[in-house]
């Protein structure tokens, strides 16, 4: 968790990743002070070039007055900067519905998740959290594994993708030093070799179907 202080006036027109700008998680009452945690922007970043198409926030960081106006709860994530809502849009591609959504942000690690009708929440919490809105409340869920194009083996020499920007996302939020270019460049090949060995996989410098599961369960 990062969390950083803006000013909607003079940081709103700023970008964080390349499709974002701070201004979209400013708090929907216009007020100019705003906080956000940083860990975020690039989990943002890997669901707007999975879907290809523009993503929309409708909620990220509250003010306490702003908070209690819209029927947040006590102490939501929102306050402390560490959240958003994302609607469904029906121009995603790949996903079909929120639960999809849920999927994929679950599928990179994403701690907190809430499935509404609607579209999904998710914050930065510092532990798992999947639930979802039912009458009267919210229920834990399970939720599955995003589909990641399992038809090809990841390795030096292969063509650039986003099957290889979604393994590089990965590696980088469980501390392995590599950049996501979308292509397996010499830093992915060490990363995956140091991932295999720590985990008992056969290492060989190559993703398929054993590596891809170990990353993903």
């Amino acid at each position: 968790m990062n969390i950083e202080e803006y000013s909607r006036n003079k940081d709103g027109e700023k970008y964080v990743e390349n499709n974002f700008q701070l201004k979209e998680f400013a708090c929907n009452d216009g007020s100019d002070y705003f906080k956000m945690d940083t860990d975020l922007y690039p989990c943002l970043q890997r669901f707007r070039d999975y879907v290809e198409t523009g993503v929309y926030i409708s909620s990220a960081y509250r003010n306490e007055e702003y908070n209690r106006e819209v029927g947040g709860a006590n102490g939501s994530y929102h306050t402390l900067g560490q959240a958003v809502d994302i609607p469904f849009d029906e121009t995603f591609n790949y996903l079909h519905s929120p639960y999809d959504m849920a999927r994929f942000f679950k599928t990179i690690k994403m701690p907190s998740i809430i499935l509404y009708d609607w579209g999904i929440h998710i914050d930065t919490r510092p532990y798992d959290n999947y639930i979802k809105q039912v009458s009267g409340g919210y229920e834990n869920i399970e939720i599955g594994k995003v589909y990641i194009p399992l038809y090809r083996v990841l390795k030096k020499g292969v063509e650039r993708g986003e099957d290889i920007g979604i393994l590089q996302f990965m590696l980088q939020r469980l501390g392995y030093d590599v950049h996501v270019t979308d292509y397996y460049d010499d830093a992915t090949e060490r990363a995956v070799y140091q991932y295999q060995a720590n985990h008992g996989l056969g290492y060989d410098g190559q993703v398929y179907t054993e590596t891809w599961n170990s990353l993903i369960g």
